[in-house]
């Protein structure tokens, strides 16, 4: 829904630490998103975790800042996001989410998607820049 700019402009970066490439089922993993660009105004992201065999949901995602970021469930599926736009701390480029993903109990090979928008700020869709990042997990 933002325009204006190609995906993954290399003057950012969109990051997530945490998830481990194997995990251990029904282990909890604090898991951080992070956005990094000149210039940013504001920013947002989404997150999910799927079963990589059938897209369903993997283990469950938990946030404790409940004022900073929400989980949304659509079709079955859950998806972590920012409740409003954050803006970067004085003197950064950078701003961070921080949530928790518990494994599943069964051993699958699991997705997550992360997608992020550093806005200029205008509150308008054209001009910001759109940064997405898979990753893969097995146990």
């Amino acid at each position: 829904c933002h325009f204006g700019n190609a995906p993954n402009d290399t003057a950012g970066k969109l990051t997530l630490d945490g998830l481990p490439e194997r995990y251990e089922p029904g282990a909890t993993y604090a898991l951080e998103v992070a956005l990094t660009r000149p210039g940013m105004k504001a920013a947002g992201f989404q997150l999910a975790v799927r079963n990589a065999d059938d897209q369903s949901q993997a283990g469950r995602l938990t946030v404790t800042d409940r004022e900073q970021l929400g989980i949304l469930e659509e079709r079955a599926v859950q998806f972590a996001q920012h409740r409003r736009a954050e803006a970067p701390a004085a003197g950064s480029e950078t701003v961070r989410w921080k949530l928790s993903w518990t494994a599943p109990e069964n051993s699958r090979r699991v997705t997550t998607h992360v997608a992020a928008v550093a806005g200029d700020g205008d509150d308008s869709q054209a001009g910001d820049f759109v940064y997405t990042l898979e990753s893969e997990s097995t146990f």
